[in-house]
């Protein structure tokens, strides 16, 4: 790590505990404060997985090695114009989260 890395994590509870608090000031660990706890529409893979899912649920599949070869065929078959989508879309999402202060958002 340099003087430029910031540590950007949610705000779940296990990461906001008086020793994690403690450790990051003592070694001086930039952070982003306030983020959501759980912003899934700040993941991009989030919303592959959402996909990949959707995908799934109109193609049932009869067991498990069936699913596992179905997803391999599924995920090889993803888009790099449907990530670059995903994260081109990014600073609308960014704009959604802050207009709903905190809030999860769908847009």
């Amino acid at each position: 790590m340099n003087e430029n890395f910031i540590l950007l994590q949610d705000g779940a509870s296990v990461r906001q505990t008086d020793m994690v608090t403690s450790w990051m000031n003592k070694d001086r660990i930039s952070r982003i404060k306030d983020f959501p706890g759980y912003s899934p529409d700040l993941n991009v893979i989030e919303h592959v997985w959402t996909s990949l899912k959707k995908q799934l649920e109109m193609n049932p599949v009869d067991d498990i090695e069936d699913l596992w070869e179905t997803i391999k065929v599924m995920w090889s078959h993803i888009s790099i114009n449907f990530i670059h989508t995903l994260v081109d879309n990014m600073p609308s999402r960014l704009e959604a989260i802050k207009k709903a202060k905190r809030g999860h958002t769908t847009y």
